[in-house]
């Protein structure tokens, strides 16, 4: 049987509000508005929750599916809230290869989640490998990346 999804529910203040209608007011006329707004809105908020998302389409006038169907085709916006901390495992073919994926089972077991639960309940927001292919740029590159002053 499929794993009931979890729904938090939406929290948004009056201050909140009043600083999307303004953003909404300000960009709605522009050319290609929709990111924009969306972006602002997702700093706003911290995610795009359907509430959200209807406050756009009736600021603006786009239809709802229309927005949801841009919300949900970039990666960079998020549906449900980002849990409070961010944990990342890489899990690309060359991370797993080297164990990654017993790496992230042991965790949401430690953390007692399935996948679809630490799916909707903590932002994992993937890790981005940086990686050359010559030696003496990979020591600059991992010097910087690997250096927690920088």
């Amino acid at each position: 049987m499929p794993e009931k999804k979890q729904t938090v529910p939406f929290s948004g203040t009056k201050e909140q509000e009043e600083a999307l209608l303004e953003v909404i007011a300000g960009l709605k006329d522009e050319p290609g508005a929709l990111m924009p707004i969306l972006q602002k809105a997702q700093d706003i908020y911290g995610y795009l929750p359907m509430e959200v998302q209807k406050m756009i389409s009736d600021g603006t006038g786009i239809p709802l599916e229309k927005i949801y169907g841009v919300v949900t085709f970039y990666s960079q916006f998020s549906l449900s809230p980002k849990g409070k901390y961010r944990i990342s495992v890489c899990l690309g073919t060359a991370c797993y290869v080297k164990g990654s994926g017993d790496i992230y089972n042991a965790l949401m077991e430690k953390l007692g989640y399935t996948y679809n639960q630490a799916h909707n309940l903590l932002y994992s927001g993937g890790l981005q490998i940086i990686t050359t292919q010559d030696p003496a740029l990979q020591a600059i590159v991992d010097e910087e990346v690997n250096n927690p002053e920088n």
